[in-house]
């Protein structure tokens, strides 16, 4: 892999494809998406999301921290 992008979201099921879709359109490897207590059913409206994650192309954590920067620290060496 050469290029994964890590970002934070809550709430956003409304705009996951678009914003998904266009990372992986650009040559993006991998989406590392932290789950900030999201509470909008994201993976059940976004069905489709389960045959990139099933491909490693997207995966999803939870965020241990209310701070951003903090977040961001504790998944940036992930492999």
């Amino acid at each position: 892999m050469s290029l994964i992008i890590l970002s934070r979201f809550k709430n956003e099921a409304h705009i996951m494809y678009e914003w998904v879709q266009h990372h992986l359109s650009e040559g993006v490897d991998k989406l590392l998406l932290i789950d900030h207590n999201s509470d909008d059913d994201y993976l059940t409206k976004n069905a489709w999301l389960h045959n990139l994650i099933n491909q490693g192309k997207v995966e999803f954590v939870k965020s241990k921290s209310d701070n951003q920067t903090l977040d961001y620290s504790l998944y940036r060496d992930w492999e």
